[in-house]
């Protein structure tokens, strides 16, 4: 069966979001045009104009849309009741994802500094940080009894940023563990350390060698 009208524009749509989110990690917001875009997506130019009201409005839309699938991963765990263990986990692994020249690091980049410059965009971002925020809070507060829940996830949050910006400075910080200091500012318990939680490099190789050549 053929795809109906609004199959095919809803395909249209996300291919040009798609596309616009990726020129906008590679050269900048400034340089995305709607003609790269078309080029990219592979539509006439036209479709653009059709489906957005102009290229700033796409740009917005685009970033909008990347920055929320990356909400979506972080959020999905807490949401869900993760124990701290995974909870820390979670927050530290996207910290990770953000490599130094990495696609989403420049793209985020890109899309905080203009939204210097537009207001829809600083308004959306505003109000998905305060999503963020929130369920953190939930988080924390179902997980210790400190009180203040919500400064904790300001702070985390907070943390979040500037670890992914010291990790784009300084790869080589992702061999720090701050799994400690982080349980402490969330007024957790010291993590305790089992056979079952120790550094997989201690452990036996599969086949029953050593790990080191000792």
């Amino acid at each position: 069966m053929a795809p109906t009208s609004q199959e095919v524009g809803r395909e249209t749509r996300t291919r040009l979001l798609c596309a616009a989110a990726e020129l906008i990690a590679e050269d900048g917001w400034g340089a995305v045009s709607t003609r790269r875009v078309a080029e990219r997506a592979g539509v006439r130019p036209a479709l653009v104009h059709y489906h957005f009201r102009s290229v700033d409005n796409l740009l917005v839309q685009a970033a909008l849309s990347a920055l929320r699938e990356e909400v979506d991963t972080l959020l999905t765990g807490l949401r869900e009741g993760a124990d701290v263990g995974v909870g820390l986990d979670v927050f530290l692994a996207e910290v990770a994802r953000f490599a130094a020249g990495g696609e989403n690091t420049t793209l985020f980049s890109e899309t905080l500094l203009a939204a210097t410059r537009h207001e829809q965009l600083r308004t959306e971002l505003r109000e998905i940080l305060a999503e963020c925020r929130t369920a953190l809070t939930r988080w924390v507060a179902g997980q210790s009894d400190t009180g203040d829940a919500e400064a904790t996830a300001v702070l985390l949050l907070a943390l979040l940023d500037g670890l992914v910006l010291h990790q784009i400075i300084d790869p080589d910080l992702g061999s720090v563990s701050v799994h400690g200091p982080l349980r402490r500012l969330a007024g957790l318990a010291p993590e305790r350390h089992t056979d079952a939680t120790q550094n997989l490099v201690d452990r036996p190789k599969a086949g029953g060698g050593p790990a080191s050549g000792s």
